[in-house]
């Protein structure tokens, strides 16, 4: 654990979902649970996607059915088989075969010898983090409706289970991929559900970004990809659930400091480009919930003009939907400043401090970077695009409405048919169209 003194070892399994036997995947973690497990230790549960899906399947069986031995891995398909199968939601036609179920794991609880399943104590399932679980059981509709009794039982947060954090991806397009939303479990009698639900921690933070940017799956470094990452860890570190070398992390994200970031838009799954959104397959919540406790991260106020309707949510009223920043993700915020508003502004160039450790101000920044990009710039022959450069350094008030002003060059055709032009106001305006 993070306090203990001296510290309390770690014993980790990481495994790639990327591949269809998502079963295999369930039963190569869960295998290394019954190899290591021992009473008193605390399992904390990390995916993304189907990595997502794995892991909140491994909790559910976890707190239902208990850990086996390694003597009973053998009969592991049979036990989850009969699992899924008991609580499958179909009609009655299938109530002999849920009967059986039900009748195969009572008498597999009871075996005594070399095959035990082991129960778990309450506080064992410390913590279960997942980024964008997608599909209304756990899995993407096309999958669900082959594979129907892999989903979820249901969507309840089991009070078993300490800490849940789900890292939602605001921005997605695919209709598909629903994300798979928690709910709080409501068990037993009214002072003693309350009670347990009380010492829960439940966090859903929708995020601007896309199923694959929510997760870290694209191949070049980018801002938005790494939000959610450091949600996390802020979560892991302000509850105390595990150690983080701080100073490793920061190293990680220096990349920001020494790459041109791309301009801030959509990653496209298909294409590998950026566009704008226009519109999103998802329903976030425009209100809080209790029984869900999804709020929407900072940083997605940043940039709503790429979310359309997410305005809406910045009203005083809804102070309790908008997630509040944890220490270290302001930490990131004043090293790195992409998190909040300084991150939409600067976005698109390298940017830092100068030689006193101070940010540049928009209006010095903006026009510096003009000023840089239009020196180097060939204009001959375009003297539309370098009065409109002109125009611009001469404000009095510097303009930081980029995304208007990035339309109204394209929707008049300024710089067209001069490439240098064209790319270097594409690039100071910060386009995600590059």
């Amino acid at each position: 654990m993070y306090l203990s003194s001296p510290p309390i070892p770690q014993i980790v399994f990481y495994g790639s979902a990327d591949h269809d036997d998502v079963v295999s995947i369930i039963r190569q973690a869960y295998s290394f649970l019954v190899q290591h497990y021992v009473p008193g230790d605390e399992i904390l549960l990390f995916g993304f996607s189907r990595g997502a899906f794995v892991v909140r399947t491994i909790a559910e069986i976890v707190v239902e059915i208990g850990i086996l031995n390694m003597a009973g891995m053998e009969d592991f398909h049979q036990v989850l088989a009969a699992h899924k199968l008991s609580h499958s939601k179909k009609g009655t036609e299938d109530l002999e075969p849920k009967r059986s179920a039900h009748d195969f794991l009572n008498e597999y609880r009871l075996i005594d010898g070399q095959k035990q399943l082991r129960k778990v104590p309450q506080d064992t399932l410390e913590c279960v983090g997942v980024w964008d679980t997608v599909g209304t059981s756990g899995i993407p509709e096309p999958f669900a409706e082959k594979l129907p009794l892999l989903g979820f039982k249901d969507r309840k947060l089991s009070v078993q289970i300490k800490y849940g954090f789900h890292a939602i991806a605001l921005s997605e397009t695919r209709k598909e991929l629903v994300p798979s939303i928690w709910e709080r479990q409501h068990t037993g009698p009214p002072q003693e559900s309350d009670r347990a639900e009380s010492d829960q921690v439940l966090k859903q933070v929708w995020f601007p970004c896309s199923h694959l940017e929510a997760g870290g799956q694209i191949e070049e470094y980018d801002d938005v990809t790494y939000i959610s990452l450091i949600w996390m860890i802020a979560n892991v570190i302000d509850h105390h659930l595990l150690s983080m070398n701080e100073e490793f992390i920061h190293i990680l994200l220096s990349v920001f400091w020494t790459r041109v970031q791309r301009g801030f838009g959509l990653y496209d799954p298909e294409g590998g480009r950026r566009y704008c959104l226009t519109n999103t397959a998802r329903q976030f919540p425009t209100g809080w919930k209790a029984d869900t406790n999804e709020t929407i991260h900072r940083s997605a106020f940043s940039s709503y003009d790429l979310i359309p309707g997410v305005e809406h949510d910045m009203d005083e009223s809804n102070e309790k939907l908008i997630e509040k920043l944890l220490p270290f993700e302001v930490t990131i915020r004043n090293h790195l400043d992409f998190l909040m508003q300084e991150w939409a502004i600067h976005q698109g160039h390298r940017v830092g401090p100068d030689q006193k450790n101070s940010w540049p101000d928009q209006e010095s920044w903006f026009k510096e970077r003009w000023y840089h990009n239009f020196k180097q710039t060939e204009l001959t022959g375009k003297p539309s695009t370098h009065s409109l450069f002109l125009d611009l350094l001469n404000q009095s008030v510097w303009p930081t409405n980029t995304q208007r002003m990035r339309q109204d060059m394209i929707s008049s055709r300024r710089g067209k048919g001069h490439v240098a032009v064209e790319e270097a106001a594409m690039r100071i305006l910060g386009s995600p169209m590059d």
